[in-house]
């Protein structure tokens, strides 16, 4: 969670039991004190969402970075939505109640303002299911992300938001919005189009940043062929070498501000890119033979190494069952192809749900959990399977 100069004296400090509630009264008083108002951002939203989906299990694992960036999301847009519902002087109010309190007894600040709004600022800001998002919808974007809200385009909205990328209508922040609205995708060959027209065309980092997530999504579904492999290749150097440019940048990383400009975030990433390309050397032979590329496809190593240390900590028995079911949910993460969703099938059904079985409180809801992260990675992978068609049909063979 981001941290920021604090303006309130420490001598309040008993008042808060957390650190979220210390950072809410700070960005409440910069407002009533100078009219600072917290700024919401694509990043932020995202930030947020994907803590909701992880709540409604659409996402199955988060790491601490992702849960802590996202809870500092939230507190944010609780108090986006404080500042934009109650007036300076009915906020005022509830300050000065607040800071009035002694250490022996005192409410909590959300508490206070909670009461105000007669209902709890969660259930004020967040749809917890899915928002359905129409043709009709789409034509108004940016009413679409004011809050965080979990959301799923249909085909229609989807191609709608396309054509008007493809022709340059939407702006960067509605692009950023957009792109990190879900995961949860189809038409792999569409979102690639689009997904090289922004890479090619923004000067926005962090919009650079997001198709290139999309970019790798869809990579996961290139078939596996040669002929397949060296088009998807060619298409990677064709997008990121334009923005680097020559070899300098390459040879001298350690050498280069990263973090000067939108420019240099970008050209930062496009280096990343173009080292992944396991055939850089020959493309670029001036590199010299000794220069080095990483391997893009992490999800065989990721499930192999998930999958081994969750079996050795079932087969030493030094595992509790909620951190069974932690690994167990990131492993399923993992999964590419039928193969590794019957290793999961496997673990849960040797030693996963023996060990939930053990437990009289939380057997039920535990199994019923591994069924279905079960049932999502099975999903994934049959959607997979689907997109490796699409992309084999539309893209590479047509």
């Amino acid at each position: 969670m981001q941290t920021i100069n604090p303006i309130i004296p420490a001598s309040y400090d008993y008042l808060y039991d957390t650190v979220a509630e210390k950072l809410f009264a700070e960005y409440l008083v910069r407002y009533i004190l100078f009219d600072e108002k917290p700024i919401a951002t694509p990043a932020l939203w995202q930030d947020a969402v994907i803590y909701i989906r992880f709540k409604q299990r659409d996402v199955w694992s988060l790491s601490e970075e992702q849960i802590n960036n996202a809870k500092y999301a939230i507190l944010i847009y609780k108090d986006i939505y404080t500042i934009e519902h109650l007036k300076k002087p009915e906020i005022l109010k509830i300050l000065n109640q607040f800071f009035a309190q002694t250490p022996k007894k005192h409410e909590s600040i959300f508490s206070l303002f909670e009461q105000k709004f007669h209902a709890s600022l969660d259930s004020l800001l967040f749809t917890q299911e899915k928002l359905t998002v129409t043709k009709e919808m789409a034509n108004n974007l940016d009413q679409l992300f004011t809050y965080p809200c979990w959301l799923d385009f249909t085909d229609e909205a989807n191609q709608l938001i396309f054509d008007k990328i493809l022709q340059n209508e939407l702006s960067d922040e509605q692009i950023d919005y957009f792109l990190g609205a879900s995961d949860d995708i189809a038409h792999y060959d569409q979102w690639f189009k689009v997904a090289k027209h922004i890479l090619k065309t923004t000067h926005d980092s962090h919009v650079f940043w997001t198709a290139g997530d999309i970019l790798s999504i869809v990579w996961k579904a290139v078939p596996s062929d040669k002929k397949s492999q060296k088009w998807f290749r060619d298409e990677i150097f064709d997008i990121f070498w334009s923005r680097v440019g020559s070899v300098w940048p390459l040879l001298n990383e350690d050498k280069i501000d990263f973090e000067h400009d939108e420019d240099s975030r970008i050209l930062r990433d496009s280096i990343g890119w173009l080292q992944v390309l396991n055939d850089l050397n020959e493309r670029l032979p001036e590199l010299g033979d000794d220069y080095k590329t990483y391997e893009h496809d992490v999800n065989e190593a990721g499930f192999a190494f998930h999958r081994r240390e969750l079996l050795n900590k079932f087969e030493a028995g030094k595992i509790s069952l909620d951190e069974a079911m932690k690994t167990f949910f990131v492993l399923t993460d993992f999964v590419y192809d039928d193969k590794t969703t019957s290793q999961l099938q496997e673990l849960a059904d040797d030693w996963l749900i023996p060990l939930a079985l053990q437990s009289e409180d939380d057997s039920e809801d535990a199994i019923r959990m591994i069924g279905r992260a079960i049932k999502h990675a099975k999903t994934y992978v049959a959607n997979l399977a689907r997109e490796r068609e699409n992309i084999a049909k539309n893209l590479i063979n047509k």
